[in-house]
């Protein structure tokens, strides 16, 4: 019975589309203060990093 419960709430969640391709592979360190202090990049501050990124989202979209 339990099983059969967090199997409908986990198509339920995915139906609404919570769980799918992370749009920002940046790591999250590089969003801290120790990332930030230590210049590393992110799509907002390097504008190469921003152009790979959205460069690879498009592909990835154009694969669907």
């Amino acid at each position: 019975m339990k099983r059969q419960a967090s199997t409908g709430i986990y198509a339920e969640a995915q139906a609404h589309g919570y769980f799918g391709h992370k749009v920002d592979p940046t790591p999250n360190e590089h969003y801290t203060v120790a990332g930030v202090v230590e210049g590393k990049p992110t799509p907002e501050t390097d504008v190469e990093l921003s152009r790979q990124i959205r460069a690879e989202l498009d592909e990835r979209a154009n694969r669907f």
